[in-house]
């Protein structure tokens, strides 16, 4: 065909609208055969399109390399558009000259393509790693300490390259991740990604080199949970507490105003522990069944408790996941939200949580928070409100419960959103509600 219209005395350098000739839009488009028929035919090579590219350039991103004449002086100049369309297409095909020209042409490094995926990701899920080392070093990864950028809500350079697995390449994932993880602090999402890799198949090799698994430290209640309620089990606690400097009375093992007080003040110090611990347990069950579809996996996944379903760390009995560790789940009372969490003794066979709680919003819209504590065959509960504290003991002796109310002014809870209270989406095709919790920081992996 191109024989003939060269016959037929057509124009070979005609440029069409935006400045293409032949040549050059045979190039935009790959067609490395025609632009190499039409330069045979005596096409000419010369020349810039409307938006900065010249053959050169185009044939360059073609992968075509020496095609067309160098470029004058001191350099071709390139609109920031064509800059940035130069730098992504360079990026997928592994053109490193194109890569450096198009950012000596004023490329914006982390420019967007339409569908929001950036040079470096691009990148990383083509397998190249000289291109994201040569990249991260112009600063595509940004600040060390912000997060990577992200096209969605998940997929960042870190999942590119998990996905694109190095082009086949296992040296070429090995590169890519460890430009990328030296550039930036990317441990607060080790669970997600070391679900993702293993969704993907690569070895756990890999996956804990990069993304080391690392647990939540456990409860340190060091205050004898005793089960029975009688005088020398109350004087252990009441001892404990006096060693701790928090009770002043006498120990006499009969829990009173004093007893409460100091049980109050113990446990002050893990309610918010508690709380973020769990927060970070659904996170972690959500980010595995986000990743792997699986309801129950490494250690975390959702139980059944009291014929709800909770979500945290698990593990498994007769063939059905319980609780063993941090746990929580939303609840939704009428047009309230309740957030429910908890710890479960791992050392122990027990099926109850040693100490649970629920934060949520009272009838009035106060924020209120409840902590149940198992101790003397009952409970001994907790309940903050803006301006109260109440501390009860719940116990149980055959003839039904038996309450001591204890009151006392304190300060304020602080207002602030429920966790994970307007972030309830359905999860399918699992069903059960999910948890995605980040309205809260969660408790950092390893700070006790």
């Amino acid at each position: 065909m191109l024989d003939y219209l060269a016959e037929a005395g057509v124009d070979l350098n005609l440029k069409d609208g935006e400045g293409y000739t032949p040549v050059m839009r045979a190039l935009e488009q790959g067609r490395v055969d025609n632009a190499l028929k039409l330069r045979d035919l005596g096409a000419s090579l010369e020349g810039v399109t409307d938006d900065g590219y010249t053959v050169r350039v185009l044939a360059e991103v073609a992968g075509l390399d020496d095609f067309g004449p160098e470029p004058p002086g001191q350099g071709i100049q390139l609109s920031p558009e064509a800059a940035n369309d130069i730098l992504l297409k360079a990026a997928e095909l592994g053109d490193t000259q194109s890569v450096r020209l198009a950012l000596e042409s004023g490329a914006d490094v982390s420019a967007k393509a339409s569908n929001g995926w950036t040079p470096v990701m691009v990148a990383a899920l083509a397998g190249r790693a000289d291109i994201v080392a040569l990249l991260a070093e112009r600063g595509a990864l940004g600040p060390s300490d912000e997060p990577l950028d992200k096209v969605g809500d998940h997929v960042d350079a870190i999942v590119a390259a998990l996905v694109g697995k190095g082009n086949g390449d296992p040296a070429a994932i090995d590169a890519i991740l460890t430009t990328i993880i030296r550039h930036k602090d990317v441990s607060a999402d080790n669970d997600y990604y070391r679900a993702v890799a293993a969704r993907q198949g690569h070895y756990l090799e890999l996956i804990d080199h990069y993304f080391p698994a690392s647990d939540l430290p456990p409860l340190e209640l060091d205050l004898p949970l005793i089960t029975a309620n009688d005088r020398d089990s109350w004087a252990k606690v009441q001892r404990a507490l006096a060693d701790k400097g928090l009770y002043q009375g006498t120990i006499d093992g009969t829990p009173g105003l004093g007893t409460f007080s100091a049980l109050v003040g113990y446990l002050a110090p893990f309610e918010e522990l508690l709380l973020r611990r769990s927060i970070t347990a659904m996170q972690r069950t959500q980010n595995l069944r986000r990743a792997t579809g699986s309801a129950s996996s490494r250690g975390y996944g959702s139980f059944r408790l009291r014929d709800d379903e909770a979500f945290g760390q698990i593990r498994m009995k007769a063939g059905n996941a319980i609780g063993a560790g941090y746990f929580g789940r939303l609840n939704r009372f009428s047009t309230k939200r309740t957030l429910q969490f908890g710890y479960f003794d791992p050392t122990t066979t027990a099926d109850a949580p040693v100490i649970e709680g629920q934060q949520g919003l009272a009838e009035d819209d106060t924020i209120m928070r409840r902590l149940e504590l198992k101790i003397a065959g009952g409970e001994f509960v907790i309940i903050r409100e803006p301006e109260t504290t109440q501390a009860m003991l719940f116990s149980y002796d055959g003839a039904g419960p038996k309450i001591f109310r204890w009151k006392e002014i304190n300060e304020p809870l602080s207002e602030v959103p429920l966790p994970g209270a307007n972030l309830m989406d359905k999860v399918e095709p699992l069903g059960s509600y999910s948890i995605i919790l980040n309205a809260t920081e969660p408790e950092p992996d390893g700070n006790p």
